[in-house]
């Protein structure tokens, strides 16, 4: 779908809605911003939508100029760095203030504080700073506040529709998607106000729903957007004039192909194919051609279905090109995947193995994505964690202070200067001895966290190496088929493209599985001395309980020649380890 409307807060220059005399001094945002409530997020929300009414960027820097000469502290200090921070990224000023360092250190204070819901606002303020993996964190942490202390969920709208963006766009994860965006749709406030966002919120729930095979939810999501859309045409004095008629146009076709992927779900494919050609003339008419790909896509999945096989080729060839061009990563796959069967089906075999090979490239890819997505996650809530033992770590020694500060002015009386050069010089060794630690304790974690993430890697290539091969089995076992019926086609040219574990892939391999399995290889050459390179690989496939057909398409070499390998190694085992079979042989490695 179409996505090049960019999902943060936009205020749509409507009739009557801003005026620059609503702008607020600075003696009432530092009302609002003193507010403690639970109302308290709501209060400093409309006094950052006062931004928005700024004419000039040079009105809103004349404001900071004055919020800085009044040197504020604690909660109003933080209050007042939010709302500098929304207004330099809406007006696009430069600034030093809206770094990660800078606001982390904002956070901390905060988090200091004691103020919980305070301590929200800046995860959020923070997470726009950050990777979308750890956005969604700190998001995540914010709701999860919000929801402890009640706090309206009404005026929360815009977090949940940015974490349903970020796990739609970035993580593919359509159930918080699906899940985040239908939530916040039902508690849109203002709809009418930020018209883009609204509708784009119902797509991604329409497509959400459609990727988790629920059409019906889908089909209602797709809509309410041709109802708004009507709703918007009826009354069109009302709105900006800025919605033209362009605007409708593609929005009521993004509507339609979603209804017809929807009917397409429910088998109801005539309907579906019907609605599909409208959506496709206007794409092109309009050069959506995102859209034209999902179009062609959806349409070659009926033609395969009816059996056109040719009719399918050809539009997933044409989606494929379109993804391509425009860098569709996840359209590309959609038409990859229905061509493999298209070309398949009309005897191209050579096509559907280049699309099979491309495909696997994309979703190994994917998963690559996925998985670096965990690691990011994971570092974030380490720095979460580590944030909240730095609070914790603060706030006793401020607890501490205070103490010493009592006993301090309590011995001044008694011991006078001595006292003092005691104090000193216990705090002076207290803050060494801290500092020693905390930097041995940095240094163990960092070597830990490294080990982890090692193995984990290593695990995570040795379980692709696997699946890869079960996949190749099966695309072999489906062209051997197709080959029965077309003796023209050289078999053996065929399968030797299948062999992976060679050359550089073994020793990438090896490594990988070293990771894995620290110091297998060692192990087996004192156990083995004289082991050849073909039985250490063939005793490393055992190891992974793969079967004599697994092991032939790995290393490229027959079934029968296989278990005849496996015959003399298990010969080779029992004559230097007389009793011990091979399987037990290779679990003592």
């Amino acid at each position: 779908m179409t996505r090049k409307i960019v999902l943060y807060l936009i205020i749509l220059l409507l009739k009557g809605t801003y005026s620059y005399e609503q702008t607020m001094s600075l003696d009432e945002l530092i009302k609002a911003w003193g507010v403690k409530d639970t109302s308290q997020t709501r209060i400093a929300g409309e006094a950052i939508v006062n931004i928005y009414s700024f004419p000039t960027k040079e009105k809103f820097l004349l404001l900071v100029s004055e919020i800085n000469q009044r040197k504020l502290n604690g909660r109003l200090r933080i209050r007042a760095y939010i709302y500098q921070f929304y207004g330099y990224r809406f007006l696009g000023i430069k600034n030093t203030i809206s770094s990660k360092k800078y606001c982390l250190k904002l956070l901390k204070e905060a988090a200091i504080l004691g103020d919980e819901q305070l301590l929200a606002d800046m995860y959020i303020a923070y997470g726009g700073l950050c990777d979308p993996e750890e956005e969604i964190y700190y998001l995540l942490k914010a709701k999860e506040i919000h929801e402890k202390r009640n706090v309206s969920s009404e005026f929360n709208y815009a977090n949940y529709e940015k974490l349903s963006f970020l796990s739609y766009e970035f993580m593919q994860d359509y159930e918080s998607s699906a899940r985040y965006s239908a939530h916040s749709i039902s508690i849109y406030r203002t709809p009418d106000l930020n018209l883009h966002n609204y509708i784009l919120l119902l797509d991604i729930a329409g497509d959400s729903y459609i990727k988790l095979n629920m059409p019906d939810s889908a089909f209602y999501f797709y809509q309410m957007i041709r109802q708004k859309i009507a709703y918007i045409k009826l009354l069109r004095s009302n709105y900006s004039p800025n919605l033209n008629n362009e605007f409708f146009e593609i929005w009521e076709n993004i509507a339609l192909g979603g209804i017809a992927r929807s009917y397409i779900l429910k088998k109801q494919y005539d309907t579906a194919y019907t609605i599909l050609l409208q959506n496709l003339r206007s794409s092109i008419q309009y050069k959506e051609w995102a859209d034209v790909s999902l179009v062609q896509s959806a349409l070659a999945k009926i033609d395969y279905i009816k059996k056109d096989f040719r009719s399918a080729a050809n539009r997933y060839s044409l989606a494929r090109q379109l993804a391509m061009n425009g860098k569709r990563e996840v359209l590309m796959s959609t038409a990859l995947e229905g061509g493999i069967k298209a070309f398949a089906a009309i005897g191209r075999y050579d096509s559907a193995y280049f699309y099979q090979k491309e495909f696997l490239d994309l979703k190994t890819k994917f998963e690559a994505r996925k998985y670096e997505s965990k690691i990011k996650m994971a570092e974030a809530q380490v720095s979460y964690e580590g944030i909240q033992y730095m609070v914790i770590q603060t706030k006793n020694e401020i607890d501490r202070q205070k103490v010493w500060r009592n006993v301090i002015l309590g011995a001044v009386f008694l011991l006078g200067v001595i006292s003092v050069l005691l104090y000193n010089r216990n705090r002076l060794k207290y803050v060494l001895s801290q500092t020693q630690l905390e930097k041995r304790n940095q240094l163990a974690e960092s070597e830990a966290k490294l080990a982890r993430k090692n193995i984990l890697f290593a695990q995570n290539q040795l379980t692709e190496v696997v699946n890869n091969i079960a996949e190749k089995n099966l695309l072999i076992k489906r062209l051997e088929n197709r080959l029965a019926e077309n003796e023209k086609i050289d078999t053996q040219e065929l399968l030797r493209n299948f062999t992976i574990i060679t050359g550089n892939d073994w020793l990438k391999f090896k490594d990988y599985f070293e990771k894995a399995f620290p110091n297998y290889w060692e192990r087996l050459q004192q156990k083995l001395p004289k082991i050849t390179q073909s039985d250490e690989r063939l005793l490393a496939l055992l190891k992974l309980q793969l079967g004599n057909k697994e092991i032939a398409t790995a290393t490229g070499i027959s079934t029968e020649s296989v278990r005849v390998s496996i015959h003399r190694l298990r010969k080779k085992v029992e004559a230097f380890y007389p009793g011990i079979s091979l399987e037990e042989f290779i679990a003592t490695i």
